[in-house]
């Protein structure tokens, strides 16, 4: 069945027919379900777990997801110094490993309720976390912050967040054949062998332009 952009609710019964006239038991309704292309200021969330999480199976292959309304913003860098400091009290940085803060911004217009800000927590717990496409984990000691209004039952909420994998370098998830030949290319300054650097082969050169 195809679905066009609009609102929709999903009505479970629940039962054998065994109720008052032969119908179901209890009928049940969902909270409206929209459906659109494009979302404005929302944030696509995948998650995953290595075992057993927060009632949910993820061994059996199950990998969900939610679509909520949110932002994801840069903070700050930051970095994770190791520096030396002698007797007459001068430094020297020995290691410096720098890394970035993002902050998640979770709501919108009217606020997130506090049921289901507690099921983001758990999602925000998973050791495979994607949002939008991209690793993300939370930053340590860094927990969920609300941003109230006064008088307003609903609130936004906060959190702090690197991303999973500290590298300098752009990374992104292959959509084609890893699994495919592919070509090498080498630079010498002689003709002969030269040996590649990973894997030890060696090649040899006929001809070198």
């Amino acid at each position: 069945m195809i679905y066009t952009s609009g609102t929709y609710e999903l009505k479970i019964l629940i039962g054998n027919g065994s109720g008052p006239g032969g119908g179901p038991q209890k009928t049940v309704f969902s909270e409206d379900l929209k459906f659109s292309i494009y979302f404005e200021n929302s944030l696509l969330l995948q998650y995953r777990h290595s075992s057993f999480k927060g009632e949910t199976i993820f061994e059996t292959g199950f990998n969900p997801y939610v679509r909520l309304f949110g932002r994801l913003i840069y903070k700050t860098p930051a970095s994770k110094d190791t520096v030396y400091e002698d007797q007459e009290l001068n430094e020297d940085i020995v290691e410096s490993k720098p890394y970035d803060l993002w902050e998640l911004q979770l709501s919108d217009v009217y606020g997130i309720p506090d049921w289901y800000i507690r099921k983001l927590n758990d999602i925000l717990g998973c050791d495979e976390l994607l949002i939008d496409g991209r690793y993300f984990t939370k930053s340590e000691g860094s927990k969920l912050e609300p941003t109230e209004i006064p008088d307003f039952a609903k609130r936004g909420w906060k959190i702090e967040l690197r991303e999973k994998l500290n590298r300098r370098a752009k990374y992104f998830l292959s959509e084609g054949n890893a699994n495919q030949q592919l070509s090498v290319i080498l630079n010498t300054d002689s003709k002969g062998f030269v040996e590649e650097e990973t894997g030890g082969s060696e090649f040899q050169l006929l001809d070198i332009q």
